[in-house]
């Protein structure tokens, strides 16, 4: 075996899986960068300069864990934007168009919300006829609040 491989297989039994999630920020080697997907052990960054394409999750150290908003069905939210760092290797297509989604005067309906295996929790959005669906580490939720 490898000692590449004899390494990750000793720090998966022996070590704590790091609790890192979808939108944190990581460091590895002494270079920055967000989660934009978690598979199995591997962890794809939001730049494919900082890492490899994969990144070992054991070999990873959290920077900055972020705060995952409680979003359901129906709720108004805002988008933060997506740095154009980060957009490379974030899922879905990207259009030009779609650059009205990051205006945070802009109230959007949660049409569906969902838990997925790879990016964690995901929100969709309907923009100008299209569907959009969104990481949760960038939304923010709107409550009403009724004052007495």
């Amino acid at each position: 075996m490898e000692t590449e491989t004899i390494r990750r297989l000793f720090k998966r039994i022996f070590y704590r899986r790091p609790n890192i999630k979808v939108g944190d920020i990581v460091s590895h080697r002494g270079r920055e960068a967000r989660v934009v997907m978690i598979d199995r052990d591997y962890v794809l960054s939001s730049t494919n300069i900082l890492f490899q394409l994969n990144v070992y999750i054991y070999d990873l150290k959290l920077v900055k864990s972020i705060n995952i908003p409680d979003v359901y069905n129906g709720d108004k939210v805002i988008i933060h934007d997506i740095p154009k760092d980060e957009r490379q290797n974030y899922p879905g297509i990207w259009w030009d168009d779609c650059k009205g989604i990051f205006d945070s005067s802009r109230l959007f309906t949660v049409l569906l919300t969902y838990e997925h295996k790879h990016y964690g929790r995901v929100v969709t959005i309907e923009y100008e006829g299209r569907i959009y669906n969104l990481l949760a580490y960038h939304i923010e939720v709107v409550r009403d609040y009724d004052i007495f």
